[in-house]
């Protein structure tokens, strides 16, 4: 399956939560911002990043299943979707 890239902003206070649903996935989810890139299941890498800015989330799903369900997902935390 492609690839889809997001544009996300997130509020400090719901990094924890962001992560906890991303880590729901066995597909591979990458959060950057500038040349950074860490893995969005990982709390501590996601608040290394400026979370007040926008980041570029890419989610490479490995079946059709994950890929609805993390579209429902990460739509409250879209600013835009480059797919």
């Amino acid at each position: 399956m492609k690839m889809k890239v997001y544009k996300i902003k997130l509020q400090f206070e719901l990094v924890n939560g962001f992560c906890m649903e991303m880590g729901m996935f066995e597909s591979e989810i990458n959060v950057s911002q500038g040349k950074c890139i860490v893995d969005a299941k990982s709390v501590m890498g996601v608040f290394s990043m400026d979370v007040s800015s926008i980041m570029t989330v890419e989610f490479y799903p490995c079946n059709t299943h994950e890929d609805t369900k993390f579209e429902d997902i990460i739509r409250k935390y879209t600013v835009s979707c480059v797919c």
